[in-house]
């Protein structure tokens, strides 16, 4: 699952690339054909994605802090804000 999505584009090209910003390791679950969907999160760590961390690393010299491995919903916003923050002179 994904929390955010990043619209971006390359200095030399005009086209408008998305990218998710957090992944989070879920199941989907369903016992039967009949029975509820449920969404369940994995043990495994949330995190940034990799390639949008390279991609603004690289081509932008963005870096970004780490995520903490408790994620709140209020962690979440203070992160919002930090990276809108970041990629602040970046806007059109």
């Amino acid at each position: 699952m994904t929390f955010g999505m990043l619209k971006w584009k390359d200095r030399t090209d005009a086209e408008i690339n998305n990218a998710p910003i957090i992944l989070v390791p879920i199941d989907i679950l369903r016992e039967d054909l009949g029975a509820r969907i449920r969404i369940e999160m994995l043990e495994d760590e949330i995190v940034l994605n990799p390639a949008l961390q390279l991609k603004l690393s690289k081509d932008f010299e963005i870096s970004l802090n780490k995520l903490d491995d408790d994620l709140t919903k209020e962690d979440l916003n203070e992160y919002w804000n930090y990276l809108s923050e970041k990629i602040r002179n970046f806007y059109e």
